[in-house]
């Protein structure tokens, strides 16, 4: 079976383990961003789908990943990251009240 994505580390050990042949590499920086790039929107995309609270808490636990991944790709430590999150929560806000934009017109009109 062709698979063609990004996996987890240990992945390859776990096929070896089934008795199988896995056929993988590591990857180079820019195929490895792009790679973390479609493995967050096929984890996103796998969130969707999920049913129940069990797979969405996976599903979850799978974007997180994927997330601590780029943020270590390109260097973000967690202090830049508790920093630049405390700034947007403060002047922006976050998503606690549920807000939908749908328009926002000139008021000169």
């Amino acid at each position: 079976m062709i698979y063609d994505k990004l996996v987890r580390d240990r992945i390859p050990d776990i096929i070896k383990r089934e008795g199988k042949t896995p056929i993988y590499w590591p990857l180079n920086d820019d195929d490895y961003l792009n790679a973390l790039l479609s493995k967050l929107v096929e984890e996103f995309m796998e969130l969707t789908d999920a049913t129940t609270d069990e797979e969405k808490a996976e599903e979850i636990a799978d974007i997180y990943s994927v997330w601590l991944a780029l943020k270590e790709h390109f260097g973000v430590s967690w202090k830049m990251f508790e920093k630049i999150h405390a700034k947007k929560s403060g002047e922006k806000g976050q998503f606690g009240k549920k807000l939908f934009l749908h328009e926002v017109k000139d008021s000169t009109n």
